[in-house]
């Protein structure tokens, strides 16, 4: 099978209806929904005003669960939400326990005369990656704390709600969870590596 898609995918999540949900790079409606019909479902972010910003005030992270759940996180936006089967409307959707507004992005003139648009100095980043356990969602987490990028916080997968937070001795460039223990891409020197520690 091959699905023609318009813009540049970035993650792909299977949900337990046995489609595939896909983060894409496209503003306005970044999320596809596929079927084995090669019929295409593009629905629009849950958050109201996330249609009328620019695709980079709306990036995010797709993270998969075991069974079917998939996790959308805003990297610079307000919160999370749940995906389980195709529908433009999620499970559920949550505000991270530290909320972080979408930014306002700067647009400068390019030397050929475009428009050269990004993010001013001082954005705060909401989420660096995330991971889906069988009962936890877990959000590795920027923010304005001292502890930002070190965070990550756990909130239940059945209705989002926040439980904890704990601390990793670095910031993370992914995760992932699995039997108790959250696996963590460590490229703080030289040798990047992938490392494990008991879920506190």
């Amino acid at each position: 099978m091959r699905w023609p898609i318009l813009s540049a995918p970035r993650f792909a999540c299977a949900t337990a209806d046995g489609r595939l949900l896909i983060l894409n790079s496209r503003p306005g409606r970044p999320l596809i929904w596929l079927t084995d019909l090669v019929a295409t479902l593009e629905a629009p972010l849950p958050w109201p005003n996330a249609g009328e910003l620019h695709q980079l005030a709306t990036q995010g992270v797709l993270a998969a669960g075991p069974h079917g759940d998939c996790v959308l996180a805003l990297k610079y936006g307000q919160g999370f939400a749940r995906y389980r089967q195709q529908d433009s409307l999620p499970l559920y959707v949550r505000d991270y326990v530290d909320p972080v507004q979408f930014p306002t992005l700067s647009r400068e003139k390019a030397p050929d005369g475009g428009t050269l648009t990004g993010f001013p100095k001082g954005t705060v980043r909401a989420v660096i990656t995330a991971a889906v356990s069988e009962a936890e969602i877990l959000v590795a987490f920027g923010g304005r704390s001292k502890y930002r990028r070190l965070l990550v916080d756990r909130y239940t997968l059945d209705n989002g709600d926040y439980v904890d937070s704990f601390l990793l001795p670095f910031s993370p460039a992914g995760i992932a969870v699995s039997a108790g223990r959250i696996f963590v891409i460590d490229t703080s020197d030289d040798y990047p590596a992938v490392r494990a520690f008991a879920l506190p």
